[in-house]
């Protein structure tokens, strides 16, 4: 019994411990390594990477509690701004989602169409809805009217944005799939679903309505903002996720994206070496 009290309580130190080291590095990359835009309204950093990755190796709990704690702590310290929130909400969810992809929805056969079609449906829905019920549209201060016209264009442009992007991802992933092969341990195509998935709900559809609630801010102006850089920002946070998670999984011999047994650069390496010798 004592054996496995001790056991335990290593195990909770060890994730209180990452967790702490979790937070220090999203505040920094937040708050001193990220661009702001939209007179700071939009950011582009990897500021939430510390979360997914907190969430991934330490499960849900301790993910919420990174991204709470450094959207916190990170605005009382260095935002002249008042706390919000509703932000915590969205960081609490980065520090979620990625687990539960990981560990309940991604492993399924149809684990990965079933990610993209909700992301799809949900963008679908929020647009959809959004022309549906209104007639105008504020950017800028500058109100515009929405003609019947107006809202099909838009419909039909938004559509091939989603088909881009996805066909991007899904060819820069294959681009990767080499590299994956010889030297990563982790699954690349559940590692950028996950990313997309998390900008997609939380930074692009949240973001926008945070933004209309607290800096009124019309919706679709909050969308068009964010998905700006959506796709850049998966590409460049999927790869270094990646290279992140492959470089723990090397030293701690885990997957961390994926519920495969370790295959890690070690054991790659050292099947080369067997090979070689023979």
């Amino acid at each position: 019994m004592d054996t496995i009290r001790r056991r335990y309580t290593g195990i909770l130190i060890k994730k209180m411990t990452t967790t702490a080291i979790f937070i220090a590095i999203s505040i920094i990359a937040t708050r001193f390594l990220s661009l702001y835009l939209f007179s700071k309204t939009s950011r582009i950093g990897l500021g939430t990477l510390p979360i997914i990755l907190c969430s991934l190796i330490n499960g849900p709990f301790f993910g919420a509690l990174c991204g709470v704690a450094a959207d916190f702590i990170g605005t009382v310290l260095f935002e002249p701004g008042p706390y919000l929130f509703v932000y915590s909400i969205s960081a609490a969810l980065q520090g979620i989602l990625p687990y539960l992809l990981n560990r309940f929805v991604l492993k399924h056969k149809y684990g990965k169409i079933a990610t993209a079609g909700f992301i799809t449906l949900v963008l679908e829905l929020t647009l959809g809805l959004y022309l549906i019920f209104n007639d105008t549209f504020k950017f800028s201060g500058v109100v515009y009217e929405l003609s019947l016209n107006t809202k099909l264009a838009t419909f039909f442009i938004f559509n091939a944005i989603i088909l881009l992007m996805f066909t991007s991802i899904y060819f820069i992933s294959k681009k990767l799939v080499k590299y994956y092969q010889l030297y990563g341990n982790n699954d690349i195509f559940n590692t950028f679903a996950i990313i997309t998935f998390n900008e997609i709900v939380i930074i692009v559809i949240l973001g926008a309505l945070w933004k209309q609630v607290c800096f009124d801010i019309a919706f679709p102006a909050g969308i068009v903002t964010s998905f700006i850089f959506f796709v850049p920002n998966v590409i460049v946070k999927g790869i270094v996720t990646l290279l992140l998670s492959n470089a723990i999984s090397s030293i701690d011999g885990k997957y961390i994206v994926g519920n495969k047994k370790n295959n890690s650069v070690r054991s790659y390496l050292s099947r080369q070496a067997s090979l070689h010798h023979n």
